[in-house]
C-alpha cells in the first residue's frame, strides 16, 4: 500500500494515476512491463486517463464512507485483475470514512 499525503491540490489522485499506468503499461508495442516512464499510448494507460480501466478504482471515501462500501470494495479485491496486470485501488479522503468502515 503507498500513502500519498499532502495539501489540497498537489497532485496525490495525479501520482496514483501515473503509479496504476506505471504498473498496467503494456508499451506502444504491446510488449511492454512495468515502467517509471508510462508510454501514455497503450490502451491501458489511455484507459486510466478516461476513467475506464477496470482494474484501476478509485473510491471517494467522502461520500462512500460506509461499511457497506468498503465491504464491497474488499469484496472485488480478492479477484484477480480483469485486464491490467495489477489492480490499483485510489481511496481519496480516507480520513472520511466512519470509524467502522476504517476498522
Amino acid at each position: 500500500a503507498y500513502l500519498f499525503t499532502g495539501t489540497r491540490g498537489v497532485g496525490k489522485t495525479t501520482v496514483s494515476r501515473i503509479l496504476a499506468k506505471s504498473l498496467n503499461c503494456t508499451g506502444a508495442d504491446g510488449q511492454g512491463g512495468i515502467t517509471a516512464q508510462p508510454c501514455g499510448v497503450c490502451n491501458a494507460c489511455r484507459d486510466i486517463d478516461q476513467g475506464r480501466f477496470v482494474d484501476y478504482v478509485e473510491l471517494d471515501a467522502a461520500s462512500n464512507r460506509g461499511v457497506e462500501e468498503i465491504s464491497q470494495l474488499l469484496d472485488q479485491a480478492v479477484y484477480k485483475p480483469v485486464v491490467g496486470r495489477f489492480k490499483v485501488y485510489m481511496i481519496d479522503e480516507v480520513h472520511m470514512l466512519s470509524n467502522t468502515a476504517f476498522n
